[in-house]
């Protein structure tokens, strides 16, 4: 194993995809290629001494990804009697190649957050990840079709599908903002993006799913080769060591410059969600560039989080835990946020009476009428416009209980 071999492996070179699949040194050196990966996703996303179980995501969700695409493969040449290995041999054969493919990920370790917008970086994000999946999704079905004598197209549809489920279940599982279709519910613009985009890739997965299962099954009741791996004792080569080597150095540099910042996110993260006003206090000893710069504390709205709750922010706000200006005006405008309502009536208003434009009187529930009580008493950010706006709202009778007059009862 050579670091010859391995660039033209990430190329799909036939005899790289071959020498490589038979020598039992892939398997070790993939493991360590999957966690050097796991350092350039988590360098500036996780506080690893709090958090250190990130690092290990890759390798058992890879593991458990190679061994269910492996299955599907290994039972499409079972039903065709192809030549076939014995299942665990094979698979760690193909575990290997598959963690190989890990120095494509390490791409991740791009701080767009630090040098876009937060919109341009969950963009500059989402085009880093759909150019890294379709090349690893066609690298994959490269190695396969090496692997076992197949064709390539045959060996698409089944890594297709594959990937195709995959896609859904990563979407339905992972937290992710919720989309608002009405426009109501006031997420940041860079909560708006992610949320479209999620829905974009998750309604096309659905959309595409029958195409592929079909083409997956005439796939697999058409395939033909058998397995074609050669085991080979070479050697590990003194530049793979070096270029493993180096990945962890280049990477662990990076944690002296990301992980301060992400330190200070969870240690504020945790103190919020025991007691916010521990948590305010913890922020307000910072500018807010001494924390990521996406970045949105608990409880994240836009995901339906409701921890720490709306009135222990407005206690501790009362309570002056927020020293600061921007740790002020974060969680002023959470609180409003929280109404789910149109029209901000921050220092941006143009409208103070928008509020009572899209939420008449009559269908205020409890929880909505404290947090306009809060913020008509407290919100100094205010014109006397739109304080005035909010009393006048506040002050509105409420809805009648049972049917209007004039109407019959039952």
């Amino acid at each position: 194993m050579n670091l010859r071999d391995l660039a033209r492996f990430l190329g799909g070179d036939r005899g790289a995809i071959e020498r490589l699949a038979g020598t039992r040194h892939a398997l070790w050196v993939g493991a360590l290629f999957v966690l050097a990966a796991s350092l350039a996703r988590n360098h500036d996303g996780a506080w690893l001494p709090g958090e250190p179980w990130v690092l290990l995501h890759g390798l058992a969700i890879s593991a458990f990804n190679a061994t269910i695409l492996f299955t599907l493969v290994f039972a499409a040449a079972a039903l065709r009697r192809l030549a076939r290995p014995g299942f665990w041999p094979g698979l760690l054969s193909f575990l290997g190649l598959f963690w190989l493919t890990a120095p494509m990920g390490w791409v991740y370790a791009i701080p767009y957050e630090h040098f876009m917008t937060p919109v341009d970086a969950v963009g500059a994000n989402a085009w880093t990840l759909a150019l890294v999946s379709l090349w690893r999704v066609l690298l994959i079905t490269r190695v396969l079709s090496v692997l076992w004598g197949a064709g390539f197209v045959r060996c698409l549809f089944l890594v297709l599908l594959f990937a195709d489920a995959v896609l859904i279940a990563a979407v339905a599982a992972s937290p992710a903002p919720v989309v608002d279709f009405m426009g109501g519910m006031q997420h940041a613009p860079e909560e708006q993006a992610l949320a479209a985009i999620n829905f974009m890739v998750a309604f096309f997965a659905v959309l595409l799913s029958p195409v592929l299962l079909i083409g997956a099954i005439v796939a697999a009741v058409r395939l033909k080769g058998g397995w074609r791996v050669t085991p080979s004792a070479a050697a590990v080569s003194h530049g793979v060591v070096v270029a493993v080597t180096a990945a962890f150095a280049g990477f662990a540099a990076l944690l002296a410059l990301f992980q301060p910042a992400q330190h200070r996110r969870f240690e504020a993260t945790r103190l919020l969600r025991d007691d916010p006003s521990a948590g305010m206090a913890y922020m307000s000893r910072f500018d807010r560039d001494a924390f990521p710069p996406v970045w949105d504390p608990p409880p994240r709205l836009a995901y339906r989080e409701t921890e720490p709750p709306i009135p222990a922010i407005h206690a501790a706000l009362n309570a002056g835990a927020a020293t600061r200006p921007w740790v002020r005006t974060l969680f002023l405008d959470k609180s409003w946020r929280a109404l789910g309502g149109a029209g901000n009536l921050g220092p941006r208003t143009t409208d103070p009476t928008s509020f009572a434009d899209h939420h008449p009187r009559e269908a205020a529930t409890p929880e909505m009428i404290e947090i306009v009580r809060f913020h008509a008493e407290h919100d100094d950010r205010l014109s006397p416009e739109a304080r005035e706006a909010l009393h006048t709202w506040l002050a509105a009778p409420p809805a009648p209980k049972g049917p209007a007059a004039g109407q019959p009862g039952g």
